[in-house]
C-alpha cells in the first residue's frame, strides 16, 4: 500500500482530497496534516511515497518545510516526491517551487482527473502513460482486446486511474 501526506491548514481543501480520494482508499494509505510544522514532526518517523504540500500556510509555509525536508538526511522522506498545492502557479512561482525541491505544481483549486494524474505521476514514474487497450493473452502471442469503458465510468474518464487499476490488476492475477 502506497502512503501519502497531505498538508494544507484549510479544512475545506482537506475535505475535497479526502472526497475525491475515498476511491483509491484501498490502495493507498493517506494522512492529512494542517501545518508545515506538524508535518515535519510526523515525517521524522513516518515515510511516506509521495506529499502534498500548500504552499502559503501560517508558521513554516510549504516550500520552508520541503527545504527542511530535502536538506535533512536523516529524514525517511528526504527524496520523497513532494508535490507543491498552490493557487500561485504561474512559471515564475513553479520556479521558485523546483528550485526548493519541489517536484510538482497541482493549481488550486484543482480538478479530481489532474489529483489522479499528478500523484500517479509520482506514485508510479515507471508507469507507461495511459494507453493500455491491449494486453497480450497467457501465452503472450496473441494481443486481447480489453473493454475499458467501465473503468473509464469508474474513473471519471480519468485516464491515470485507468492506468493504475490495470496495472494493480496485472500485478495480482
Amino acid at each position: 500500500m502506497r502512503r501519502i501526506l497531505f498538508v494544507d491548514d484549510d479544512p475545506g481543501v482537506i475535505k475535497q482530497f479526502k472526497r475525491v480520494l475515498h476511491s483509491m482508499s484501498h490502495e493507498w494509505e493517506m494522512e492529512f496534516v494542517n501545518s508545515g510544522k506538524e508535518a515535519l514532526s510526523l515525517m521524522s518517523k513516518t515515510a511516506f511515497d509521495v506529499i502534498a504540500s500548500d504552499i502559503q500556510m501560517p508558521e513554516m509555509n510549504g516550500v520552508e518545510a520541503t527545504r527542511a525536508i530535502r536538506d535533512n538526511p536523516d529524514s525517511p522522506n528526504q527524496h520523497t516526491p513532494i508535490i507543491a498545492l498552490s493557487a500561485n502557479a504561474f512559471e515564475t512561482d513553479k520556479a521558485s517551487y523546483f528550485s526548493a525541491g519541489m517536484d510538482a505544481v497541482l493549481s488550486k483549486p484543482f480538478v479530481a482527473d489532474t489529483l489522479f494524474s499528478v500523484l500517479a505521476d509520482c506514485l508510479y514514474p515507471e508507469r507507461e502513460k495511459a494507453k493500455p487497450t491491449v494486453m497480450k493473452s497467457e501465452d503472450n502471442k496473441h494481443p486481447v482486446q480489453v473493454d475499458l469503458t467501465y473503468l473509464l465510468e469508474l474513473g471519471k474518464n480519468n485516464r491515470a486511474f485507468v492506468a493504475m487499476m490495470l496495472k494493480s490488476f496485472r500485478e495480482t492475477a
